[in-house]
């Protein structure tokens, strides 16, 4: 199981980033716990933006 570092959990709110073009990205169906998906909801709508920003970021991109 692959766990992202805490310090990255405590992060402040990235700046808001554009949507990503059809051409740019891909659906996938990703399971994600409710307490996960929740604490990136309340943060505000760009929440799935910030989640690929946080992926990247853990991956090095």
């Amino acid at each position: 199981m692959f766990l992202l570092p805490s310090h990255i959990w405590g992060a402040t709110k990235p700046p808001r980033r554009y949507h990503a073009t059809a051409a740019q990205s891909s659906h996938a169906r990703v399971e994600l716990d409710l307490d996960i998906v929740d604490h990136f909801k309340a943060m505000g709508d760009d929440w799935q933006a910030r989640i690929n920003d946080l992926l990247r970021k853990a991956k090095g991109l």
